[in-house]
């Protein structure tokens, strides 16, 4: 049996604890190369208004372990209103006010489809949650306890560098041999953070009793495609 899991249910199911920890092994595993995402792709279309288009945006995560994929899903009729003066951007699915995001849930080991969920909780939180993040169009607004450093007035291009190397820190770190390249980015990761929550909230609401039950079977045919 698959789980139908609303907003509701995954904010019962999970903890910011348990969300944190998920993401932590998720991408624990990227970097040792146990799991992999694609990131973001918008693919647009014009409706029958001219002021609207279609965009069907999708991204993919997997984890080796446990073992879950995560497709999500945001079929969203868009549009780029000017309001005050200011090009905003509106989105809706069906009618203003509702939205169509989708997270489906897979085990690797046998492709079994486990959940389906809306993904407003999975992606955002709480809106009482995000407000206590700093934003805004001007750096007091985005960064209101920011505090002054002093290092921040040196000047580019001089190199700062201690007198003498510590002994232990140069022994302890040449055991792990040389670093070559530049540092992988973190763009494009939100796949990865999906199947890894996700899979967290499927798990906790196994053990909870929440969702909706639907057999799976539903999703399985006899033809091979």
């Amino acid at each position: 049996m698959a789980i139908l899991l609303n907003n509701q249910e995954q904010e019962h199911a999970i903890t910011p604890k348990d969300a944190v920890d998920a993401l932590e092994s998720g991408l624990r595993q990227l970097a040792r190369g146990d799991a992999t995402r694609r990131p973001r792709i918008d693919n647009f279309c014009p409706t029958s208004r001219p002021d609207e288009f279609f965009c069907f945006s999708s991204m993919e995560g997997v984890v080796r372990d446990p073992g879950y994929y995560a497709l999500r899903i945001k079929p969203d009729v868009i549009s780029w209103p000017v309001v005050n003066g200011v090009r905003r951007r509106e989105t809706y699915n069906t009618q203003p006010g509702l939205y169509g995001g989708l997270v489906f849930l897979f085990r690797v080991d046998n492709g079994e489809l486990l959940a389906i969920l809306n993904d407003g909780f999975v992606q955002h939180g709480q809106p009482e949650e995000r407000a206590r993040i700093p934003a805004g169009p001007t750096p007091t607004n985005r960064h209101p306890h920011a505090r002054y450093v002093d290092c921040i007035d040196w000047e580019t291009g001089v190199r700062y560098v201690r007198a003498r190397v510590d002994e232990v820190t140069a022994l302890a770190s040449s055991s792990f041999g040389a670093v070559v390249g530049e540092g992988a980015a973190s763009a494009g990761i939100q796949g990865l953070q999906f199947a890894t929550v996700a899979g967290r909230i499927y798990e906790r609401a196994v053990e909870q009793g929440l969702g909706t039950l639907f057999p799976a079977e539903l999703f399985l045919q006899d033809i091979p495609t």
